[in-house]
């Protein structure tokens, strides 16, 4: 096929912007739920995010904080959608240099052999664009995470393998020109880990192509010894968490030594998490495959059949190189026990675009000659996927986790200290200044240790009122990442010592920390933790229901009850991250509601039982709290 090189740019164009047009329309104009807030806040500051860092990812965010429009969350958001409509483009380009280009093997011919550029062309962005809107690319595309750079690195990594396979077997070139694909595959692979370290997904595909191309020979074994130098280089990158380190609490993992460092880049902190069991392993599949029906709006379903067929016919080293990447990828991200998973199966969903395009060529080719203009009809087959995620992908109007920090803000008086587990708070205190008179203790983040030598660095005077409580603490929690599995499957009577040891230890610290400041200055629990109480802190004390917060109060002292209305929108959407806020935003009006029946405050207590219903309609704890209203 001969290039035109005015069309590609169109098509080009067009695959950047229409799904970039989409993305900022539904783009999240502020901070969204999982790891946005802490990337927004790290990426603004330059300091080191969680395991594995992302040093890439926080540098080029940083650069897209400058750009003057909205704040910095919305620039950052706005990093997802042009990185996401690149990739987009990036694919399309991918797919023209499959048909038009690629060959394994010198006698092969081109997978697009006596095609027209129209209809190339037309199936290439016809696949693009399926890619675009798919659920979990598009979720992606509209809010800060580490998964946008990662899809356009594996896209990327993909396309510049083909071409250095496609020209290694051309003859007659200069060593330059053979090699210069696979310098510049191993460099962008080193910087692919440095923003995430499933890029190792693509490795079992990657040996098995280079094996089906040239072999294992001492010569392919001296070029891949050679291209571990441009790859270290990229690599070379996660630096920055060792210069970027200052031991604050935006500083994770406290890489400030090589044993950290390590630990954090290979996410040492997770492993309880991979492959946990054989069940586990099934059970994650299980899940993603109930999503993976829909994750195209199904028409997939109708086109990977054909598309696998059409691919093994005409090349079935290619096809199996595909087949690979989607095992691995579906084996390795079901051995990782987390319920955001999703994201984790991108390369499958970048695999099962091209199998869709194979499966789009399968038809079109078959009517194309009846039919001209059926090349650029299948160029339309986005609209499906387009309108039936547009509803759940659509963030434009998503303030729900800002409307959470300043209920958590509006809630708490002045330099109160709030013993949490989840307070999505980095960024507005950290980057817009807000609230930083309040002090977070994170449970959660107590069982890492460079957190509770942080949190000692940052308030020196709490832990110098529990100095030895915190003490005692360290030594326990050293104890349980020493021996994590003792701690998570006991068997012996020791086993089970260790973990009362390490409770106490931190019941402990958590009283001291409440018992050395309650008398000046407000100490709130929030209603999670309150739950999940597993150490049975602040027993002693009474709890009176404060906004979203439990304000802790020593029997001998007045309740001082503060009525708060909080500031939301009812969600009822299925999605695990909403609903933890509704059912915060229930808890919330219904202990108000029964706090101030027992007082007798019969007005008052109504209004907040009706908020709690239109939470939960037809909840028992409702009804029967309004029958003892009635009475």
């Amino acid at each position: 096929m001969k290039v035109n090189n005015n069309k590609i740019l169109f098509y080009s164009i067009a695959a950047f912007l229409i799904p970039f047009a989409v993305y900022i329309m539904t783009l999240a104009p502020t901070i969204n739920f999982i790891d946005s807030d802490e990337l927004a806040a790290v990426t603004s500051l330059l300091g080191v995010a969680h395991p594995t860092g992302y040093p890439l990812f926080t540098i080029l965010g940083k650069v897209f904080t400058l750009i003057p429009v909205g704040d910095e969350v919305y620039r950052l958001n706005l990093m997802s959608a042009f990185i996401s409509s690149l990739s987009v483009m990036l694919f399309f380009r991918l797919m023209v240099f499959i048909f038009s280009e690629f060959r394994i093997n010198r006698s092969d011919k081109t997978l697009g052999e006596n095609l027209s550029s129209d209809i190339i062309y037309n199936v290439s962005v016809a696949s693009a664009l399926l890619l675009a809107f798919s659920a979990t690319f598009w979720d992606n595309a509209t809010v800060i995470e580490v998964y946008s750079l990662h899809t356009f690195f594996l896209i990327l990594l993909i396309f510049i393998f083909l071409k250095a396979v496609n020209y290694n077997i051309e003859e007659n070139v200069t060593f330059l020109r053979n090699e210069k694909y696979f310098i510049l595959f191993s460099l962008l692979l080193g910087l692919s880990f440095s923003n995430h370290m499933s890029s190792a997904f693509l490795s079992v595909g990657f040996l098995y192509l280079f094996a089906a191309t040239f072999g294992f020979n001492k010569s392919t074994f001296n070029k891949l010894i050679l291209l571990l130098i441009p790859f270290i280089a990229g690599l070379s990158l996660y630096l920055y968490l060792f210069i970027r380190s200052d031991g604050s609490l935006l500083s994770w993992g406290q890489v400030d030594s090589l044993g950290n460092f390590i630990d954090h880049i290979t996410g040492k902190q997770y492993e309880t998490r991979m492959f946990t069991s054989v069940s586990d392993l099934f059970t994650q599949m299980g899940r993603y495959f109930l999503y993976y029906f829909k994750e195209f709006s199904y028409i997939h379903l109708i086109l990977i059949i054909p598309g696998c067929i059409e691919l093994f016919r005409k090349n079935k080293k290619f096809f199996y190189f595909t087949l690979i990447l989607f095992i691995t990828c579906l084996l390795l991200a079901s051995a990782y026990m987390i319920y955001d998973l999703y994201s984790y199966y991108l390369l499958a969903t970048i695999v099962t675009a091209v199998w869709s395009c194979f499966g789009v060529f399968y038809f079109v080719s078959r009517f194309a000659r009846k039919s001209p203009w059926i090349s650029y009809a299948s160029v339309f087959i986005f609209i499906l996927p387009l309108s039936m995620n547009f509803k759940t992908a659509d963030k434009s109007n998503d303030y729900m986790l800002k409307d959470y920090n300043f209920n958590i803000f509006n809630s708490a008086p002045e330099n109160s200290i709030i013993i949490s587990n989840y307070t999505p708070v980095f960024y507005f205190q950290n980057v817009k200044k807000v609230r930083q008179d309040l002090i977070f203790v994170n449970r959660d983040y107590l069982y890492n240790k460079w957190y509770l030598n942080s949190f000692i660095k940052t308030y020196p005077e709490i832990y110098a009122e529990s100095k030895t409580e915190f003490d005692n603490y360290e030594i326990q929690l050293d104890k349980l990442i020493s021996n994590k599995e003792k701690y998570l499957a006991p068997k012996t009577q020791s086993d089970n010592q260790g973990i009362f040891d390490f409770q106490k230890a931190m019941r402990d610290l958590l009283n001291s920390i409440i018992k050395n400041n309650i008398d000046k200055t407000p100490v709130f629990t929030t209603l999670e933790i309150d739950e999940v109480n597993d150490e049975k802190f602040a027993a002693d004390y009474k709890k009176i229901p404060q906004g979203v917060l439990l304000k802790l109060r020593k029997p001998d002292m007045p309740e001082d009850y503060v009525k708060i209305d909080l500031n939301y929108e009812v969600n009822f959407d299925k999605d695990f991250s909403k609903e933890y806020i509704m059912n915060t935003y229930y808890k919330a009006n219904l202990y108000q509601a029964k706090y101030l029946t027992d007082r007798s405050d019969t007005e008052n207590a109504k209004k907040f039982l009706q908020k709690a219903a239109e939470l939960k309609p037809g909840s028992q704890e409702v009804l029967r709290l309004q029958q003892k209203l009635n009475q």
